[in-house]
């Protein structure tokens, strides 16, 4: 990668790139992993982070916010990524992007002890809800799921209804920093410990409650709904959460792939888990729909 060997010698003058390879990010996001090797004959490992077309769109300080983020997060106790470098502008890279320094750990969808797995996960959650540093920076959006992509399917209709109505209350609520996409893909585990949170690109202000519908979802998809539930447990064990609209939270989630669950299936299979298909997705976004709309 050329820009990758043009870029090294400026930043670690005794430097140069020793290896790169590509590593599964986001839907949208572009991570390429290299090792840089010292006169030392040291070796060490770098992420170059670059948010995609529909990110930069969206937001196009992007790579700016997630690198300010992330300082923050590490300065406060947060297991993420240490950041390294950033290029707002793409004039080294081409795009803008941030270099990581790499974590030493895997994403793990079959965890031998997934009870302690499951609580671990849950209370790093709510110590991200629990950061009080200033967020004015963050500004990435959440919006309504589109309308067009289910037809006439009544379950699809009836919860679009239901958040189309709750949606300018929900959106409203501005309390906490939430990562936005807290799934199991986007967490690092070593020796059996959580080693880092990864893939703030969608770090918003908002209700906890998001984040938690997200996560449950996802861990229904990752694991089942018995998981699911002792996760949940967990996350609520904190007395201050109040779940009175985790309901529609729950909708939300579900509305939230809209009709893309074929590319977010894509993601399974690169992680260990082919059995994580498209259609057993659909079929468990639906019952969690189902549930959610009963409960309300």
């Amino acid at each position: 990668m050329k820009q990758l060997e043009n870029w090294i010698p400026t930043f670690f003058p005794s430097g140069r790139l020793q290896s790169h390879w590509d590593l599964a990010g986001g839907i949208s996001t572009r991570m390429v992993g290299f090792a840089v090797e010292f006169e030392s004959a040291k070796v060490e490992k770098y992420v170059l982070r670059q948010p995609g077309d529909w990110d930069l769109k969206n937001n196009p300080k992007a790579a700016e916010c997630e690198f300010l983020l992330l300082d923050k997060l590490a300065d406060v106790g947060i297991p993420v990524p240490e950041v390294v470098y950033l290029d707002q502008e793409g004039k080294d890279f081409g795009r803008p992007g941030l270099v990581l320094r790499y974590v030493d750990g895997t994403v793990d969808l079959k965890p031998e002890n997934p009870e302690d797995r499951l609580k671990q996960m849950a209370d790093q959650l709510l110590l991200i809800h629990q950061t009080a540093f200033d967020c004015s920076f963050v500004n990435y959006q959440i919006d309504l799921p589109g309308n067009t992509w289910f037809g006439d399917d009544s379950i699809y209709k009836r919860g679009h209804e239901i958040l189309s109505a709750h949606w300018p209350e929900l959106a409203g609520v501005k309390t906490q920093l939430l990562h936005g996409d807290f799934w199991p893909g986007n967490l690092l585990w070593n020796d059996g410990r959580l080693a880092a949170v990864i893939d703030w690109g969608d770090a918003c202000m908002g209700d906890p409650l998001m984040d938690l519908a997200i996560a449950r979802l996802d861990v229904l998809w990752a694991f089942d709904i018995d998981a699911m539930e002792r996760f949940t447990e967990s996350f609520c064990s904190d007395r201050s959460i109040c779940v009175e609209q985790l309901a529609v939270w729950d909708i939300y989630a579900a509305m939230r792939p809209e009709g893309h669950l074929d590319i977010w299936a894509g993601a399974f299979p690169k992680l260990g888990r082919d059995d994580v298909t498209s259609e057993v997705m659909e079929q468990k976004r639906r019952a969690f729909l189902e549930r959610a709309i009963m409960l309300l």
